[in-house]
């Protein structure tokens, strides 16, 4: 949830170093991924402050029959690094720690 309490499932594509695209239905502007603060986890819900400037990665994590692709990686706090892979189970964040 975000700051009003809103449910936020947003997704994106890597553009360049500086803006990326939504891949959400309704969502279908650019924006500047260095403004993201925090993500939630998706089975704990809390709320993962970013920790650092985000980079972009060569993402392999794609389910077959798929190429790999540029996303953004965020550096998040507790040791997670989380990723969006359009690709894996149909579009889903993908947090290593």
């Amino acid at each position: 949830m975000d700051y009003l309490g809103r449910e936020t499932q947003t997704s994106f594509e890597a553009i360049n170093d500086r803006m990326a695209k939504s891949n959400h239905k309704e969502l279908t502007v650019n924006y500047d991924p260095l403004k993201i603060t925090y993500i939630e986890h998706p089975t704990t819900k809390e709320k993962l402050h970013v920790m650092s400037e985000p980079y972009i990665v060569k993402c392999d994590l794609v389910d077959e029959g798929y190429d790999e692709h540029d996303t953004y990686c965020f550096t998040l706090e507790k040791g997670y690094k989380v990723m969006y892979c359009r690709y894996y189970k149909g579009g889903n964040w993908v947090f290593l720690k």
